[in-house]
């Protein structure tokens, strides 16, 4: 007797996200580097630099283009006032961390997020929040 053994297939698309990823430098000559948030655009990454960084509109902050995928904020008005930014550990958990910002950079991301079919957007790989702060390693 033969067992046929039966596959199910489901064929799925996935969309590439174009992500804007908010980094910050942090500590004395910035040895850490953290990602703070991932935003579907780049005025809410602009919000959230202005709301949690300079209590100020995001239209009253003003970024250089550091190269095709990276602006650095510049905001000469205002000194970065550090805050304290909401860190999310499970679906229930929120806390609030201190961060110690000395640079804050918007980067775009198109090669490690997926947007569902929902909206949300998924990191490819490993599960993630969208306002997780993620200690990133210094490129060397």
């Amino acid at each position: 007797m033969q067992y046929k053994k039966k596959f199910n297939t489901t064929n799925k698309s996935f969309k590439i996200a174009y992500c804007y990823i908010v980094e910050a430098f942090c500590q004395d000559y910035c040895s850490e580097h953290l990602r703070l948030g991932v935003f579907t655009s780049f005025d809410e990454a602009l919000s959230f630099i202005a709301k949690s960084f300079y209590k100020s509109a995001k239209n009253n902050i003003s970024y250089i283009r550091e190269n095709d995928n990276t602006w650095l904020i510049t905001t000469s008005n205002d000194e970065i006032k550090n805050q304290t930014v909401r860190n999310r550990i499970s679906n229930d958990c929120l806390r609030e961390e201190e961060i110690d910002a000395r640079e804050i950079r918007i980067r775009v991301d198109s090669d490690n997020f997926i947007l569902l079919d929902d909206g949300r957007l998924a990191q490819i790989g490993e599960p993630f929040f969208n306002d997780e702060i993620i200690f990133l390693k210094n490129k060397e």
